[in-house]
């Protein structure tokens, strides 16, 4: 619980009505402290010898704070309330406040005393603490008598106390916990938005220029060229269009299927003709195979299915320097519908085994509180994830037997008749 302090879960003025409910119930001094015994409420029912003497005394509030604090730390580690005699005589116990597992504070009651007092002892303190020896007995005996059954009986309530306190902390710390992160994942959300913007306008302007420029050109056959370049940057910048309307239109709910019947195989080599131009650079390169077990024709959304298809691969290539990214699909028959299973497979991914499992648990729980890790938003995978969910889809990465970075998506598709090749 880092920077977190019980006050800032429960406000000063209810750990005081608490506390002086105790005092009022048991006749017995109370006060809450911090994990340092440093008090953060008022004591009370203080008595004259605690509070006018031991406490007004620089070594004797020094002590009276030391022995609250080892009062707790014997509680925390007994596992129950803390019964013990302090530095000035006086029967003191303790019972400590946890959040979350951590200690967060102390209640500690006590300033009662047994029958018999040793004068002496007391003479021998008041002169360490530099006070009126006479005065400090005198307020020593008028301090309240309890018996270890009553003392006991006030550990115990005080210890029930403790225990209420730390769960109202508990759940207090769970909303804060759970308010900071839905403000982290909304931010992040909107950084998603941002970087998708900046990559569009980015196009867009380089886009622009080349025009220009070739508005300027003598030379027909280069013209050509730079025009062919110009489309395959116009694909570059569809897809950047579509994943930012995509994803605007699911987070805000409307977002539809465009169900249709197409051809796995011409579709499906039309998205791999355009990773192999936009994604791979000098050093990657890219193999697509298109297994047999596909159908001819499929009824089902492939503009969303291509876009999965595309984002992935992308990925891949910005992990896979200096190596291969293989797309691979295949199919299975299940009762009236063939299930899609899309392989990519990463000789070289630089995407580490904490990462793999934080895209794992992301698309086991579909949490926005994983939307604070950056490899999830420079991955683009929030419009995966969506786009993957409403296609019915899986999901699964892993490292395969050769370390290669393997991801598998399944994603159910009708059969639309014809003959399997």
């Amino acid at each position: 619980m880092p920077g977190i302090k019980l006050t800032d879960l429960i406000d000063k003025s209810t750990l005081q009505k608490i506390q002086e409910g105790f005092s009022r119930f048991t006749g017995i001094a109370s006060i809450i402290t911090d994990t340092e015994g440093v008090p953060i409420t008022k004591g009370s029912g203080f008595t004259k010898f605690c509070f006018n003497l031991n406490r007004k005394s620089e070594l004797g509030n020094n002590l009276c704070q030391l022995c609250d604090k080892k009062g707790t730390l014997k509680a925390i580690k007994d596992g129950k309330v803390s019964v013990y005699t302090c530095h000035a005589g006086m029967v003191e116990c303790a019972a400590p406040i946890t959040v979350n597992d951590e200690f967060a504070g102390c209640f500690i009651g006590g300033q009662v005393r047994p029958a018999k007092l040793d004068e002496t002892l007391l003479r021998r303190r008041a002169l360490r603490l530099g006070l009126d020896p006479d005065e400090y007995v005198r307020e020593a005996e008028n301090t309240k008598i309890k018996n270890p059954r009553e003392v006991a009986r006030a550990a115990e309530f005080l210890s029930e106390l403790a225990g209420l306190i730390s769960t109202m902390a508990l759940k207090n710390f769970n909303t804060v916990q759970n308010t900071k992160m839905m403000e982290k994942a909304s931010k992040a959300q909107a950084l998603f938005v941002s970087e998708m913007a900046r990559k569009m306008e980015e196009s867009i302007k380089r886009w622009t220029k080349d025009i220009s420029l070739i508005s300027r050109m003598d030379d027909v056959e280069k013209a050509r060229s730079r025009i062919s370049e110009i489309a395959e940057q116009g694909t570059e910048l569809y897809s950047i269009v579509a994943d930012s309307m995509t994803f605007i239109e699911e987070a805000e709910g409307r977002a539809s299927l465009y169900e249709k019947v197409y051809s796995p195989s011409l579709d499906f080599n039309i998205t791999a003709g355009s990773i192999k131009k936009t994604c791979t650079t000098k050093d990657t390169d890219f193999e697509f195979n298109l297994d047999e077990s596909v159908p001819e024709m499929l009824l089902g959304d492939v503009t969303r299915l291509s876009q999965i298809i595309y984002k992935l691969c992308q990925n891949a290539f910005i992990q896979a320097k200096g190596s291969k990214v293989k797309l691979d699909i295949s199919a299975k028959k299940q009762s009236y519908a063939s299930i899609l299973k899309i392989k990519i497979i990463n000789e070289k991914s630089r995407t580490s085994d904490e990462e793999i499992k934080f895209i794992t648990d992301y698309f086991l729980t579909g949490s926005k509180a994983f939307l604070v890790h950056k490899i999830i938003n420079d991955m683009g995978l929030p419009l995966v994830y969506m786009l993957i969910h409403q296609l019915s889809g899986t999901f699964s990465i892993e490292r395969n037997q050769e370390k290669n970075l393997l991801v598998t998506i399944e994603i159910p598709q009708l059969d639309a008749g014809g003959e399997e090749i």
